[in-house]
């Protein structure tokens, strides 16, 4: 048992998902990580884990938050929604993921975009 990425990470990196980003650096702009690197503009996403991690228990529970950036705010929402779509409710060899989603941040000025976050609660059994 211990903290890992490996499943939120591939329960992400899936091509109903990856299809709606951009590019960046010869990648997805997908990244694990709080931010996004400072010199990408476009459909991305940035996840990381926002809960804490109860070592006490005989399962493994993690909460991530995921957040789906764009220019536009329909952009945004079509990412949120696709993440929602293929990880709400699902059983995955090992673990189960479910989702919320909380309102979309409006950018912050002109170098920023809209934010729309989706909760991801990742049991591991």
């Amino acid at each position: 048992m211990g903290i890992s990425f490996a499943e939120i990470n591939a329960a992400l990196d899936v091509s109903a998902i990856t299809s709606t980003l951009d590019a960046y650096n010869s990648d997805t702009a997908l990244w694990n990580d709080t931010i996004q690197p400072s010199d990408f503009t476009g459909k991305g996403i940035n996840f990381y884990m926002s809960g804490s991690y109860d070592a006490r228990l005989d399962y493994e529970e993690y909460d991530f938050t995921v957040n789906c950036r764009a220019t536009t705010y329909s952009a945004s929402n079509t990412i949120a929604n696709t993440v929602i779509t293929e990880l709400n409710r699902k059983q995955y060899s090992g673990y189960y993921t479910a989702c919320s989603a909380l309102p979309t941040i409006s950018p912050a000025d002109t170098t920023d975009n809209y934010n729309t976050i989706v909760q991801v609660n990742l049991k591991k059994y």
